[in-house]
């Protein structure tokens, strides 16, 4: 993802960001292009980790209700 923007149009917390980047403060008629890549790995290792986390809380869960509503049911209810 390819976004081209002129220092000015930089909030505050994006330009110190870029700023901290670059080990440089921006000049104000500057203009930065910020370019994003998603790394797979990390991307499918979040994805695992959630996944162990749904896991853990429904094995915590077990057996347990809420006002007659297993984790289960609270689950579904809350997808609705």
């Amino acid at each position: 993802m390819h976004h081209a923007y002129r220092t000015t149009e930089l909030a505050a917390e994006d330009r110190s960001t870029v700023e901290r980047l670059l080990g440089r403060v921006l000049r104000p008629d500057e203009a930065v292009e910020i370019i994003a890549y998603v790394i797979p790995e990390l991307a499918e290792a979040e994805t695992v980790a959630r996944s162990r986390a749904a896991v853990r809380i429904l094995e915590l869960a077990q057996d347990k209700h809420v006002g007659g509503l297993s984790a289960r049911d609270l689950i579904e209810e809350g997808r609705r």
